[in-house]
This record gives structure tokens, C-alpha cells and sequence, in this order.
């Protein structure tokens, strides 16, 4: 799907579908993490089943008020544990599907929210 560039938000979402994601005009097919003021960057993760503490940790390392995790074409469940780290380091944390999650991301983006996405592709 493709969405309309704000150019005010920074870092945005202009395309996703099951394999990629376009921001900035460049397209990522590996998993990744991006905010509305960094450019995306690798996230470590080759299946939402394997997401640890470590991953998380590299999310929380950037003090966002809210994760987003795309978890794949479906919506899946974090582990207790794992939300738990995010609840200690009081950071919301939502799991939904990748297209959920790109679109949540760029309205949030837009409002000015702290928020960082991480996909997994």
C-alpha cells in the first residue's frame, strides 16, 4: 500500500506490503526500527517468536513514550515477560500487524509523538 509523504514528520512510511517497507524513498526488506527524527536502522530480528530483552532494549535505548512492534502479516502476542520490560521502563508497547503498525507509526509521527516502530520483515 502506498500512503502519502507529510513532509513535516520526519521519517514516515510511503509504502509497506508484506516483504518491504518504503521511508524516505528507500526500501527496507530486513527488519528494522525508525522514529519520526532518526533514520531506520537494522533491528536484529528474523522472527517475532525470537524477540528477547536485548531487542527490546535497543528500542527503549532511545527513550520513546510508545513502541509500536509489527509483528508480521498477522497479529501475534508478546510475552508477558517482554511487556513487563517495557512496562518497568514505563514505555507503552503495542503489538499489531505490520500494515497496522506503519499506519498507526505515520499518525503518530504526524501528531509529534515519541513513538519508534520496529518491523519485523
Amino acid at each position: 500500500m502506498s500512503l502519502e509523504l507529510n513532509q513535516h514528520s520526519g521519517y514516515v512510511v510511503q509504502a509497506y506490503d508484506e516483504q518491504t517497507v518504503t521511508i524516505m524513498m528507500q526500501v527496507y526488506s530486513n527488519s528494522m526500527m525508525v522514529m519520526p527524527d532518526r533514520a531506520p536502522e537494522p533491528w536484529p530480528v528474523t522472527s517475532f517468536q525470537h524477540i528477547d530483552a536485548t531487542h527490546l532494549a535497543m528500542l527503549l535505548r532511545w527513550s520513546p513514550e510508545l513502541i509500536l512492534l509489527g509483528c508480521g502479516a498477522t497479529h501475534a502476542f508478546l510475552p508477558a515477560s517482554l511487556m513487563k520490560v517495557c512496562w518497568q521502563a514505563k514505555v507503552a508497547c503495542d503489538v499489531m500487524s505490520n500494515a497496522s503498525a506503519c499506519r498507526t507509526y505515520n499518525v503518530l509521527a504526524s501528531e509529534g509523538r515519541q513513538v519508534v516502530l520496529a518491523l519485523v520483515l
